[in-house]
């Protein structure tokens, strides 16, 4: 049962919702801009398959001995150390969690370049569609918020194959510390993969229902103000300690 929750997590969150809000973003985005494509298509193909190879990675933990990681998506320490979960699973879950974060910090800069420089004439920041400036503030997030995350896996990888002590309880490395690492990722996840809905919402409501967006330039502020106060509230996973 807690192989199947960890891995049904990782895929519902890394290997599921990101990649097809992103997907479908990647194809909207340059129609609704008046792009030809992305800014930089070949990163944009190596975002997607270093994606793909992070969820083989991950999913080749139900081929190593011991099965998948039974820790939780959330992962928390010590459960990750080798005193807990003696097997390769875990290895292969944080191999592949950075591997496809890498693709994925490469897709928000991919966003965040083709909304800003590849927009057609007389297209401002105050004309794009909303979805458009919803993906802004979306990649901004993805931009902040993936690298802490990629660096608590490395982190775990130093302890777990390289003596190091990071989470080691028992020797003096913090387990709080990955609670704060993995939730100053965790809480804007929340938003990364809400507000493309929103977006999408947003734009399709005022199609069928034949209206104008009711207060466009407010909704955008509101983007733009819960991208800023998500980066500050991971604390509120944090009470118990």
């Amino acid at each position: 049962f807690n192989q199947f929750f960890t891995l049904h997590g990782t895929t519902m969150v890394f290997f599921v919702g990101m990649p097809i809000l992103i997907g479908i973003a990647n194809y909207a985005v340059p129609l609704q801009i008046g792009a030809r494509d992305m800014a930089f298509p070949r990163m944009n193909a190596f975002g997607f398959w270093t994606t793909f190879f992070g969820a083989l990675l991950v999913y080749f933990s139900f081929l190593v001995p011991g099965g998948p990681p039974a820790i939780g998506w959330f992962a928390y320490a010590p459960l990750t150390e080798n005193s807990f979960a003696r097997g390769p699973g875990v290895d292969c879950w944080a191999l592949g969690l950075i591997v496809s974060g890498i693709g994925t910090t490469t897709g928000g800069i991919n966003f965040i370049a083709t909304i800003l420089c590849m927009r057609c004439p007389g297209m401002t920041l105050r004309k794009v569609p909303f979805f458009v400036w919803v993906m802004f503030w979306t990649s901004i997030q993805i931009v902040v918020v993936m690298p802490p995350l990629t660096a608590a896996l490395t982190m775990l990888e130093f302890d777990r194959q390289l003596g190091a002590h990071f989470f080691d309880t028992q020797a003096g490395g913090s387990a709080y510390l990955w609670q704060h690492l993995f939730w100053f990722f965790g809480h804007p996840e929340v938003y990364i993969l809400v507000l493309p809905a929103f977006g999408m919402i947003s734009e399709v409501v005022p199609v069928f229902s034949r209206k104008v967006l009711f207060g466009y330039e407010f909704m955008a502020a509101a983007t733009a103000a819960i991208v800023f106060i998500s980066l500050g509230v991971w604390a509120h996973h944090m009470f118990s300690v």
